[in-house]
C-alpha cells in the first residue's frame, strides 16, 4: 500500500512538473529592450526552478530504484549447521534470510517442511509459513538419520539435506584427518 502510494506521487511529480517548467517559460514581450550579458532577478529564478525540477526528477528516479532493487530481492533458505549425534542422527539448523522489511508470508501448500525419505524429527520450529525481517540462523532445528532427506521450501527456493550426503561427507573429512595425522 505504502509502495504505491510513493509510486503514485513520484509519478504525478513526473507528469506534473513538465506542465510547471512550460507555464514559466518566457512569452515574447511587445517592444522591450535587450540586455545583453547582465543577470535579471527573473533570470534567475527561472534557473534555480530548472534546478528544483532536476533534483526532484533525480530524487524520483532514485527512490523508484530503489524500490524496484528491493522488490527484487529474495527470500533466501540455508542450512546453517550439521552435528553428528555419535549415533548416526544429525541435528540440522536451519535458516533464513529476508532483506525486505516486512513478513513475508507463503500459503500452506508453497511453503513448509518435506521428508521426502526416512524420518524427521522437529525440535524448534519457526512458523514455516511466515518469514520476519532480517537473518534468522536457528529458525527450524531437526534431527535426522542417514536414511533421511528432508527439504524446506518456501515459494520459489528450497534447500534440501540428504542424510548418506552427510555421512559420506564426514567419512571423507575424517580420512582427509588421518592422512595429515
Amino acid at each position: 500500500m505504502r509502495k504505491w502510494l510513493v509510486f503514485g506521487f513520484i509519478t504525478a511529480m513526473l507528469l506534473l512538473c513538465p506542465i510547471r517548467v512550460l507555464a514559466d517559460s518566457p512569452t515574447d514581450e511587445p517592444e522591450t529592450e535587450q540586455i545583453e550579458e547582465e543577470s535579471t532577478p527573473q533570470a534567475a529564478r527561472r534557473n534555480q526552478d530548472s534546478v528544483m525540477l532536476f533534483a526532484f526528477l533525480a530524487a524520483g528516479v532514485v527512490v523508484i530504484a530503489a524500490a524496484l532493487m528491493t522488490k527484487n530481492q529474495n527470500l533466501s533458505l540455508f542450512v546453517n549447521h550439521v552435528d553428528y549425534n555419535g549415533d548416526g542422527s544429525y541435528i540440522i539448523t536451519w535458516g533464513y534470510k529476508n532483506p525486505k522489511r516486512y513478513k513475508v508470508k507463503f500459503d500452506k501448500g508453497k511453503a513448509g517442511l518435506k521428508v521426502r525419505k526416512g524420518t524427521a524429527i522437529i525440535l524448534k520450529s519457526a512458523e514455516l509459513t511466515e518469514f520476519e525481517p532480517g537473518i534468522h540462523k536457528d529458525a527450524m532445528i531437526t534431527i535426522i538419520n542417514n536414511e533421511t532427506e528432508i527439504e524446506w521450501i518456501a515459494g520459489n527456493q528450497k534447500v534440501g539435506v540428504n542424510g548418506k550426503m552427510i555421512q559420506e561427507e564426514r567419512e571423507n573429512e575424517n580420512e582427509d584427518y588421518k592422512q595429515i595425522g
